[in-house]
């Protein structure tokens, strides 16, 4: 059994670890999150689970990464290119 595949929903800032990467979206497999750029939103792994005798679903969403940086925070100073 297999869970959907997050392609389409995969931000471009972030990078994928699976504990199998041949098969990666097969029932028991976490996948791992880092942001390449920006704060990761969501969680850092989410796993494929089985649903019923027939489905698999994973544990959650998958995390975006937030690039945009909130005015309530103070400036460290740093110019980000």
């Amino acid at each position: 059994l297999h869970c959907p595949v997050l392609n389409e929903v995969i931000d471009e800032s972030l990078q994928i670890y699976a504990s199998d990467n041949i098969d990666r979206n097969l029932v028991g497999n976490t996948l791992h999150f880092k942001c390449i750029r920006g704060r990761l939103e969501g969680p850092s792994s989410i796993t494929c689970n089985r649903e019923g005798m027939f489905g698999a679903v994973w544990s959650a969403p998958p995390p975006i990464c937030n690039t945009s940086f909130s005015a309530n925070f103070p400036s460290s100073g740093v110019t980000y290119e």
